[in-house]
């Protein structure tokens, strides 16, 4: 069980955003994460009634959407596979007044692109407010045209950027798009529509798919994306796919992302259950033992010393762990690769 985080501060930047930081845990055990709590109650008790983000893998949390004028508290705990710490020290911080005496204007310019199979991306002008006013986006979605943008549709929120990425998408359709500007005082109009066709997908890959390590698709594998940290490797060796079923392109397996890494997926129905599909294929050591390491799925270890070499039955042979898992609160899947014996490693990925 790790120790409780310590020295949490909150900074309010806006009527309706305050910022979190605080100092990282520690514990014996790998794949830390954090669940953030919330009150407008001082003294308040940690607690699924109050939490409202999970499995945040960094040491800071921005939490919009609040209500101007308005004191706000805080706790984290600190979650690996041990167990939940005690919650750190309590912050709090009030919201800005509002400044805002109107709604922005609507966002303009808006268009969409199909990356591949599965993810469209979203750019527009941004909307202009009154002095002082900060300003989020919303995205919405249908495959209708010319729908109203609402919350049945509503596919993101308190965006700060003027892009999107809209990712887990079903291959060869088309997505309508709306975005509306939103500040202290309100929603704008919505911007023009935008949409665009997802590519056609083939083999077995119906959403998310990564070939980790590659800087080109390989078809249906779009190039590595989503990651933080780790380094590349890249074989020419050739590879037994035979042993797995539905495996990706022998040259995926060809290349990989090693080391301590982490992938941060989004773009799904919060809390909805997908099939995590890890590729794997050990194109370096022939002997068991020589490489383990851990994986965990939204703050859930899924495999514990895992050895590529020993699972496969040897080296250049493909592996497929599969998991059924469900999305964060935030329709995120956050994949952690922790060493053990040398370096981590993945070849692709695919959630379907």
């Amino acid at each position: 069980m790790p120790a409780a985080p310590t020295g949490l501060g909150a900074t309010a930047i806006s009527s309706s955003q305050i910022n979190l930081s605080w100092t990282a845990t520690t514990s014996s055990c790998s794949g830390i994460t954090y669940d953030v709590f919330r009150s407008t109650t001082s003294g308040f008790t940690a607690g699924s009634g109050n939490e409202i983000a999970s499995v945040v893998s960094t040491t800071t949390y921005s939490d919009s959407g609040l209500t101007a004028s308005t004191t706000y508290y805080y706790l984290v705990e600190a979650v690996d596979s041990g167990g939940t710490s005690g919650p750190s020290n309590q912050a709090s911080a009030t919201t800005q007044a509002t400044t805002c005496a109107a709604a922005p204007t609507a966002p303009s310019g808006l268009g969409a692109t199909a990356i591949s199979s599965s993810q469209i991306n979203l750019s527009w002008t941004a909307s202009t407010a009154g002095t002082g006013c900060s300003i989020t986006y919303s995205v919405f979605r249908s495959t209708t045209s010319g729908f109203t943008a609402g919350s049945g549709n509503q596919i993101a929120s308190g965006l700060t950027t003027t892009t999107y990425s809209n990712t887990g998408l079903a291959a060869s359709t088309t997505y309508y798009y709306l975005v509306e500007g939103v500040d202290a005082a309100g929603s704008s109009a919505a911007s023009n529509q935008a949409s665009a066709t997802t590519s056609a997908t083939s083999g077995s890959c119906t959403s998310i798919c990564i070939d980790s390590g590659s800087t080109t698709a390989v078809s249906p594998f779009a190039a590595d994306e989503d990651y933080t940290g780790g380094t590349t490797i890249s074989h020419t060796n050739t590879i037994d796919t035979s042993k797995v079923t539905n495996p990706a392109p022998a040259a995926v397996y060809q290349k990989a992302r090693v080391a301590n890494f982490t992938y941060t997926i989004g773009g799904f129905t919060a809390s909805s259950s997908h099939n995590v599909r890890l590729h794997f294929c050990e194109t370096y050591f022939s002997t068991a033992g020589s490489r383990t390491f851990n994986v965990s799925i939204n703050g859930t270890t899924v495999l514990t010393d895992f050895d590529i070499e020993a699972t496969a039955g040897g080296k250049n042979i493909a592996n497929i762990q599969q998991f059924m898992e469900n999305a964060s609160s935030s329709g995120q899947y956050v994949i952690v690769f922790t060493s053990v014996v040398n370096q981590s490693l993945i070849s692709g990925i695919e959630i379907d």
